[in-house]
């Protein structure tokens, strides 16, 4: 009886845990259409934060083409996330390094809980290296904390459905890695 409730209780507490989702956003006035992947959360190494790797695909004028990797972190502490800060991917034993184009101020959520973001200016031959890749592991390094986390099968798919999804297949067929 006790398993039956604790099963009925683990999948509520699941069934509320927000679900990766892919989204179109179209900007009126900038005449600019987004694509989102968002709520891709990733395995943390470290249980006092949870961070999320999502992805951008921004077309403006002239089609101009942006891609952005977005790390929004949740977490007990301040990981420091400014400037100085580096990304680094760790891809099948090959190390990226990347510099924030842009690192959003802290936002305190609560006297226990600190939001973070770190925009990363990516390629999208990058996106699908991280996509299709057998082990990735990414080191946020900030001012305060230096945070470990890692893509499982799941983030993976997450980023394939992405890339399948809103990635036209010329594109896709052109960036071999």
């Amino acid at each position: 009886m006790h398993t039956k409730i604790w099963l009925i209780y683990f999948l509520i507490i699941f069934s509320c845990y927000p679900k990766p989702k892919l989204e179109i956003i179209k900007d009126e006035f900038d005449d600019s259409v987004s694509y989102l992947l968002d709520n891709n959360i990733l395995q943390s190494l470290n249980n006092t934060h949870e961070i999320e790797l999502n992805i951008k695909r921004k077309i403006g004028q002239n089609d101009s083409i942006l891609y952005l990797i977005v790390l929004e972190c949740i977490g007990a502490s301040e990981i420091g996330m400014n400037d100085s800060t580096y990304v680094m991917f760790d891809i099948d034993n090959i190390k990226h390094r990347f510099k924030p184009f842009l690192a959003e101020n802290k936002i305190k959520i609560d006297p226990e809980l600190t939001y973070e973001v770190i925009n990363i200016v990516s390629d999208f031959k990058f996106i699908k290296r991280v996509a299709y890749s057998n082990k990735v592991t990414i080191k946020i390094n900030g001012s305060r904390n230096i945070i470990f986390t890692k893509l499982s099968l799941k983030n993976k798919i997450n980023l394939q459905n992405f890339i399948e999804t809103f990635i036209p297949l010329k594109e896709q067929i052109q960036s071999n890695y």
